[in-house]
């Protein structure tokens, strides 16, 4: 069976940028160096796909200071072809509502 992992929330003010992630590694990161402060665990989620599961895409537009996140594919691609953002791949897969 495959278990759930936590999905980190972050908060930079400067940036007014929320920032999630699976990683322990990159939210200890973020703190560290990106002055990001914890807010704790958002939701669980799954690393890789599951029945019913859908891709929680992450992307970042370096311009804006600004993190994206969204389950439509669609939407990711106008967030990085007509908005600037870069694509960082998939963050988790999360169960549609």
């Amino acid at each position: 069976v495959l278990s759930s992992v936590p999905l980190y929330r972050l908060w930079n003010g400067r940036a007014a940028d929320h920032f999630y992630t699976t990683s322990a590694a990159e939210r200890q990161a973020a703190i560290a160096q990106d002055g990001y402060s914890d807010e704790g665990i958002a939701a669980w989620v799954y690393p890789v796909q599951v029945c019913g599961g859908v891709p929680l895409y992450r992307a970042y537009s370096p311009a804006a200071t600004d993190h994206f996140y969204t389950a439509s594919h669609e939407e990711l691609l106008i967030a990085v072809g007509q908005d600037g953002y870069v694509d960082e791949g998939i963050a988790a897969y999360v169960l549609p509502a």
